[in-house]
């Protein structure tokens, strides 16, 4: 009886801290495919806005038209930094909330 007891009480010590250890790894992890998302993001629009500067050298389009694209593009690098800082913050306030709750549980 004694040495279930003790048996018991070794693998629950050795399991709780391999829980928290994976919950760390799956934060980790989800950071890393949203960094590597965002990356590929900004990686592709790169490049869309290399074609269309190409495209745009042609002298045959419009000043005004090769002006507006222009801005648009700047728009458009402006909406995905600010949507993928949102996203970053988004993510630092769920780690935040669960990382409180984490602490709340194991204060009762």
């Amino acid at each position: 009886m004694r040495k279930v007891v003790l048996l018991l009480v070794g693998v629950s010590a050795l399991g709780i801290p391999s829980t928290l250890l994976t919950a760390a790894q799956m934060q980790n992890s989800e950071t890393h495919l949203m960094k590597t998302r965002q990356k590929e993001e900004r990686k592709a629009l790169k490049l869309k806005e290399y074609n269309e500067r190409a495209y745009y050298k042609d002298p045959h389009i419009p000043k005004a038209l090769r002006e507006q694209r222009k801005h648009e593009m700047l728009r458009e690098r402006r909406a995905l930094r600010d949507r993928q800082k949102a996203e970053l913050q988004d993510l630092k306030d769920r780690r935040k909330i669960y990382k409180e709750g984490m602490k709340g549980m194991s204060g009762q």
